[in-house]
């Protein structure tokens, strides 16, 4: 065709023509379907959206009564934590050690070590819940030590015990003695030793 010199566009069988009169084309090709898109409401920040139609319907005034609310609320909790001494209440009530689970028999403790210490003071083994007594604040202070989770630490509790009863039913001594001393006012660890 073109050592010829004709146009493929003028001649009706070539594919250039059928392609440029669009020949065939039409039963192939489909228009694209668009969707619409489609605006839906739903929460937002942890808010279901009944929350946030409520919030926003919410008068002034009783916006201002719920703050003061939750003011007051804080006021009276934050008076509560205060002792009669004046000093702010910290921890819990002082637990004796027959109502906790300790690492090992605390008759193994000299009464010598246990007459040394003051009044407010208690010296006994580490107990299991002792992650809640402040045990790692106290150990931070030597060196950074991250705080592990409830049952991590239950677990490793428990293989210290099973490992000191093990060595104390062969009739050798504990082979984990951890001391820790509590504050008989506040239950909170406040020295740790081995």
């Amino acid at each position: 065709m073109f050592k010829q010199r004709k146009n493929p566009r003028v001649i009706a069988w070539t594919q250039v023509y059928r392609r440029q009169h669009r020949k065939g084309v039409a039963d192939q090709v489909q228009k694209k379907k668009t969707r619409k898109t489609v605006k839906s409401q739903r929460g937002y920040a942890g808010m279901s959206l009944a929350d946030l139609a409520a919030k926003k319907a919410e008068t002034p005034a009783a916006r201002l009564a719920a703050r003061e609310a939750a003011i007051n609320k804080a006021k009276q909790e934050k008076k509560a934590a205060v002792s009669k001494d004046g000093k702010p209440k910290i921890g819990m009530a002082f637990t004796p050690d027959a109502e906790l689970e300790l690492l090992f028999d605390p008759a193994l403790i000299p009464e010598s070590a246990k007459a040394d210490l003051p009044d407010d003071l208690h010296i006994r083994p580490l107990a299991s819940t002792d992650l809640n007594r402040s045990q790692f604040d106290v150990l931070n202070v030597l060196t950074p030590s991250p705080k592990p989770t409830p049952e991590a630490y239950k677990s490793h509790f428990e293989l210290l015990r099973s490992i000191n009863t093990l060595t104390t039913s062969l009739g050798l001594p504990p082979t984990y003695l951890t001391l820790v001393i509590v504050t008989k006012g506040e239950d909170r660890i406040v020295a740790t030793g081995s």
